[in-house]
């Protein structure tokens, strides 16, 4: 069994731009976004964040409580740090990347412990007091929306699940469209009799909006033949994709601003080394503008495809590889 703190730390890519798309199409936002005749906008972010390095330390000391003593202060290469003895604990900002993000210590999480949560109601409720109390709501509360309620579980030693924590997904809807990626996203994980035991902020307010000239955003014939094209370099050239789905959203790269994007919601047809032929869900985003504000590295080579394409370069006899549910 993976230790508790493992598996709490790679649920933070829950937040990533996959689970975004999947769960704001669920609230019916997408059709609002899929309107071809709204307008468009290029928002540039507040390099100004709720968490800095001058009330970071004090965050800290609110938040850890009779802790704060024996925790050990660093810098990073993009901000600092508070750590300890116990490797599940930790408190971290970077101001440039506007995020925040903390664990409590998970130690008593381990094995067969069982904690004692609260109902999924009273869950939200008392992530939304934790993060007005500690001033880390979105700027613009009316952005802000419920997008995933999930939890972590975990074997006991005579494989019997438990319930460790109830994990609150925040993420994005800005002029009525959808924000994924990897910013505009707040990640609440709430514990034992309703403590919150972590959180992850990734939030930036904008500043200014720039509507978009019919010139500077890409042809929907355009972006659809770069999707085409980003498929073969995924997953080989004998692959074909199947749109089921096509969203205008706004992409947050962590950066400078919010762009827009054309994001793709696909099957993938691929042939193995077997001859046989195998359908993989794909989400594929594509820059709308044409010269994008900064660059947001969406067409670099998904890992997931690579190993499909690798996993087949072997005797008909033998079968693919799973494909990993983590990347």
């Amino acid at each position: 069994m993976k230790p508790i703190y493992k598996i709490l730390a790679a649920t933070l890519f829950v937040a990533l731009c996959t689970t975004a798309f999947f769960a704001f199409r669920k609230t019916g936002q997408y059709k609002r976004a899929h309107n071809p005749q709204r307008q468009v906008f290029l928002y540039e972010l507040n390099p100004s964040v709720a968490v800095n390095a001058n009330n970071f330390p004090s965050l800290v000391q609110k938040i850890a409580g009779s802790n704060f003593k024996a925790l050990k202060q660093e810098k990073t290469e993009t901000g600092q740090r508070f750590t300890s003895s116990d490797p599940s604990e930790y408190y971290e900002v970077s101001e440039g990347q506007g995020r925040f993000s903390f664990s409590k210590s998970l130690s008593r999480y381990m094995g067969n412990y069982k904690p004692s949560l609260p109902d999924p109601k009273a869950a939200q409720q008392l992530a939304m007091n934790f993060l007005k109390e500690n001033k880390l709501m979105a700027e613009s509360q009316d952005e802000m929306q419920l997008i995933h309620s999930g939890g972590l579980r975990a074997d006991d030693e005579n494989g019997n699940v438990i319930d460790k924590m109830i994990t609150l997904t925040y993420g994005r809807v800005i002029g009525g469209v959808p924000v994924i990626g990897s910013g505009s996203k707040i990640v609440v994980h709430i514990g034992e009799k309703g403590e919150v035991m972590g959180v992850i902020r990734n939030w930036k307010a904008y500043t200014t909006k720039r509507e978009l000239g019919a010139k500077e955003v890409k042809t929907a014939a355009e972006m659809e033949r770069e999707f085409q094209a980003l498929v073969i370099t995924q997953f080989g050239k004998e692959a074909k994709a199947e749109i089921k789905r096509s969203y205008m959203v706004y992409f947050d790269n962590g950066g400078k601003y919010l762009q827009p994007v054309m994001a793709y919601e696909t099957t993938v047809n691929v042939m193995n080394a077997a001859g046989q032929s195998q359908q993989l869900p794909y989400l594929g985003i594509i820059e709308a503008m044409r010269n994008p504000a900064e660059k947001l590295n969406l067409t670099r080579v998904d890992p997931a495809g690579l190993r499909f394409i690798n996993a087949n370069k072997v005797s008909p006899d033998n079968k693919p590889k799973p494909l990993d549910k983590e990347d």
